[in-house]
């Protein structure tokens, strides 16, 4: 009797819902699940020749900001929290006032969540001319203007 329970107790124990239960294969390791990671960037338009800038922002070819932006007093910065996966993006900027183009890619991570999109130009009249460009740039923090 002693060993008909014992071998019941084997059988139940070898068909329990654990056992039944796949090994995980080392070789695939399960997927990861996609990290959704916000980028802060930050638009400035730093002309005072040319303002407003009319502005348009792709991002992978999805337009994410359509706006104007003035240079006011020169430190008016507009941060905007654009929702995307981590991975590699690619921005385009255009301002048709402003006669300028940017196409960049970026890598988003964590370590890599801010951003930001000025837009330059200052006359020949100027003490410092500069053509019409935009420039960006990446951080780990968010920056500090002055």
């Amino acid at each position: 009797m002693q060993r008909l329970a014992s071998l019941l107790i084997a059988l139940a124990a070898c068909s329990s819902p654990a056992s039944s239960a796949r090994p995980h294969n080392a070789a695939s390791p399960p997927p990861k699940p996609a990290v959704n990671t916000d980028l802060v960037l930050i638009v400035s338009n730093q002309s005072f020749a040319i303002t407003p800038i009319d502005l348009v922002v792709k991002i992978d070819g999805v337009t994410m900001i359509d706006g104007k932006y003035s240079v006011d007093g020169q430190h008016t910065f507009t941060p905007h929290t654009l929702h995307l996966a981590a991975g590699t993006h690619t921005l385009e900027a255009r301002t048709v006032a402003g006669r300028a183009v940017l196409t960049k890619t970026f890598e988003l991570a964590p370590d890599k969540r801010y951003a930001t999109l000025m837009y330059w130009f200052y006359p020949k009249t100027h003490y410092e001319p500069t053509p019409e460009h935009f420039s960006f740039d990446q951080y780990a923090q968010q920056p500090i203007f002055d």
